[in-house]
């Protein structure tokens, strides 16, 4: 029997990095969106952005702060950032989504907090122009599962 809810927000992007065929570094950035479909980007070694294998037109940006940009074709950005990362693995780090903008300007914001770093904790509107509104809470219990929204 499954244990705790897996959240639509729970997107994130991991990079590994390779040698192809010409001997030139590549970045592979694997975004797992809200339905845990994987969409692949290829970056080469000194590349910031690129659009996703699939033809989406899902742009990906690479910002000067670390963090990760994911702007679709109606101009909606979702800023991943990095919270984690596994030296012992082929997986050089991974970005959690922690804010999704449109175009006007407005937003939703997921806040981090506590031992693990992966689990958001608030859920926040913010209006273009305006102030933060909680919209959400989520409590976990000690062994990490979700307890309730």
């Amino acid at each position: 029997m499954p244990f705790g809810y897996k959240l639509n927000i729970s997107e994130c992007i991991i990079l590994k990095t390779f040698i192809n065929s010409n001997g030139e570094t590549v970045n592979r950035y694997i975004w797992s969106d809200s339905d845990g479909t994987e969409h692949d980007f290829y970056l080469g070694s000194s590349a910031t952005s690129c659009t996703d294998d699939d033809g989406l037109l899902n742009l990906i940006t690479i910002q000067s702060d670390g963090n990760i940009t994911i702007t679709n074709d109606n101009k909606v950005k979702k800023t991943f950032t990095k919270r984690a990362t596994n030296p012992a693995s082929a997986v050089s780090g991974c970005w959690y989504l922690t804010k999704i903008e449109d175009v006007v300007g407005n937003a939703v914001v997921f806040t981090f907090e506590g031992a693990d770093p992966t689990k958001p904790t608030k859920v926040s509107i913010k209006p273009y122009g305006g102030g933060s509104i909680d919209m959400l809470e989520l409590k976990y219990y000690s062994s990490g599962k979700l307890m309730m929204i």
